[in-house]
């Protein structure tokens, strides 16, 4: 066994620096379990024999305490390697939520008494998808795709334009080290192309001068957002979750990234018949280190 780990080719790491590592993939980088389990489910206000849409599966911690409170729920899950076993209540569906509407109306599932979504990557996502997520796998390739489909990581830096990159990287990281950062990434892949996690490590540390896992973490999830489109889902989904929730009914939603927030309210403002309410867990109990940058918010219609 090992007793460090190497990042960006040097500086063996304490101990006390891994925790540091897994605090910002916890905290920033949506590493998670089911967050705000208890909470999230209970905003839903779950009636027995009612139908729910889990629009982002994951770990299926959602899907599960749902079940348990006595409802039934078809389950969304654009990763093509989740798999669930075989369940008279949980129906699993592969896709992506912003077709959310169309899914819910194929499988007879509206109006929903409830909705939730939960916008994190998976632990397992994380650790074992081999697809560049996490910046604690240097050998990883940048893919980054949660599904099969689109442009990976690496083909948007070394393809997108520079104005490109310089509009989008700087906007869905909200750091401000990110246009110096796509000046070095135009620079360096004229010469080798950034195809790996460590390759776009050691661009960002030719700009900061030293190792700093926060803007690690902050640029990985911008390329995470661009290549899956995120934001353009969640407006999807979230106007779909709308049009097919029951009156009175209920949407759950967990982000975890300014960015995502202010798109979810800004749908919101758009329905004048719901009404919208940020739950502030942190008041309520000390949270896990996964929730740390995690805000829940309970959209009702009336």
């Amino acid at each position: 066994m090992r007793s460090g780990i190497k990042t960006a080719g040097k500086n063996t790491l304490t101990k006390s620096k891994v925790n540091k590592i897994w605090h910002w993939e916890s905290s920033i980088y949506f590493m998670h379990n089911s967050v705000f389990l208890r909470e999230a489910v209970e905003g839903l206000s779950v009636k027995n024999g009612g139908k729910y849409i889990d629009a982002t599966y994951g770990v299926g911690g959602h899907s599960r305490r749902i079940v348990d409170l006595g409802g039934r729920v078809l389950a969304i899950e654009l990763d093509p390697e989740v798999k669930l076993s075989e369940s008279k209540v949980i129906r699993l569906v592969h896709g992506n939520f912003s077709d959310i509407k169309q899914i819910a109306l194929q499988h007879s599932w509206s109006p929903a008494e409830g909705i939730i979504f939960d916008f994190g990557l998976s632990m397992e996502q994380l650790d074992n998808s081999r697809k560049g997520f996490s910046f604690k796998k240097d050998h990883e390739p940048l893919d980054m795709r949660i599904s099969a489909r689109g442009m990976t990581a690496a083909e948007v830096l070394n393809q997108f334009s520079e104005s490109d990159l310089q509009e989008l990287i700087p906007r869905f990281s909200e750091e401000i080290t990110a246009t110096r950062i796509v000046s070095e990434i135009i620079k360096i892949r004229k010469k080798q192309p950034v195809t790996t996690v460590l390759s776009l490590k050691k661009v960002i540390d030719r700009v900061t001068k030293s190792i700093r896992y926060d803007i690690y973490s902050r640029i990985f999830q911008s390329l995470r957002m661009i290549v899956n489109d995120e934001i353009e889902n969640i407006r999807k989904g979230l106007t779909g979750a709308m049009e097919i929730i029951a009156a009175e009914g209920k949407i759950v939603v967990i982000t975890f990234h300014s960015v995502e927030d202010r798109e979810v309210k800004r749908v919101v403002k758009k329905f004048p018949q719901f009404k919208e309410t940020r739950i502030k867990v942190e008041k309520q109990r000390r949270l896990a280190p996964y929730e740390g940058s995690a805000r829940l918010r309970i959209i009702e219609k009336i």
